[in-house]
């Protein structure tokens, strides 16, 4: 079995990095390079499997100048079997994933592996509601990863509890008596859901979306595990523009962002203030 892993060479976290003369490009003098930490990670993780399994080879691949056959040279020191600079001019000024989606097709993997991931891949947009596959190793992988039915899912897991707090709190205020009257009354559950408790728990429901609204705009780890490839939620842009220290950047979608959880909660005051 051979396991591909792709490195990226970035500017060590302790560098001071700046803004080149090219909007897009940062200031190379100066820097010191390293391999990705998370790379590294990837690394480690292959060579357990490879270790476990008791066979195979781990080939670590990169992309891009000459300086990163020092990111390769790090790999081949943790561990791996061989190493791919891929040094190509045409792809010097290619975006980022389709550069290394080229020079991935380029390297050769094992024959039952890449039957594999075709048959995995073609199960999957075959039946939709496939949510589970079996991994190379053997166990099951979860495949709502980068899909929106799994980032719903864990947005309601994660916000079911808060706003089930704030619905049953108006519940019990309720009085047992106004059902005994509703049914004394002639009128259905159904009936006395719609005319009596409803009405009654309209400021908690309300309080419930808001308070899940605002949660959700705002919640970031999980939409970063599990948001479909492309999509930002105004949390994920706050947070890739402050990381890269991009403060004017991230000031628009973090206003826009208390923007729009200030609006749902006037019009709850407004609302329930009646």
């Amino acid at each position: 079995m051979k396991i591909l892993v792709a490195v990226k060479q970035v500017p060590d976290t302790a560098t001071q990095v700046k803004i080149g003369g090219d909007p897009k490009s940062i200031d190379t003098a100066g820097i010191t390079w390293i391999v990705s930490p998370y790379d590294e990670f990837a690394v480690e993780e292959a060579l357990r499997i490879k270790e476990k399994r008791g066979q195979g080879e781990v080939v670590a691949v990169t992309l891009g100048p000459e300086r990163a056959k020092e990111t390769l040279r790090s790999c081949l020191a943790m561990g791996c079997d061989r190493a791919i600079h891929v040094n190509d001019p045409g792809l010097a000024d290619a975006d980022t994933l389709i550069a290394m989606q080229e020079a991935v097709e380029r390297v050769t993997v094992d024959e039952s592996i890449g039957r594999y991931c075709v048959a995995l891949v073609t199960a999957t947009r075959t039946h939709p509601h496939v949510l589970m596959g079996s991994s190379p190793r053997g166990s099951l992988g979860l495949l709502l990863t980068g899909s929106a039915a799994g980032l719903i899912l864990a947005y309601v897991v994660r916000f079911l509890a808060v706003g089930l707090q704030t619905v049953e709190a108006s519940l019990g205020k309720i009085p047992p008596s106004l059902d005994d009257a509703a049914r004394a009354l002639g009128a259905h559950a159904g009936t006395a859901l719609r005319r009596v408790h409803l009405p009654l728990i309209r400021g908690g429901l309300l309080t419930a979306v808001v308070i899940v609204f605002v949660e959700t705009m705002k919640e970031m780890p999980a939409t970063l595990l599990l948001r479909p490839f492309g999509l930002n939620t105004l949390a994920v842009e706050i947070w890739e523009r402050t990381s890269e220290a991009m403060w004017q950047e991230a000031a628009v979608p973090a206003l826009t962002l208390v923007g729009i959880g200030l609006l749902p909660v006037i019009l709850l005051i407004r609302l329930t203030s009646r």
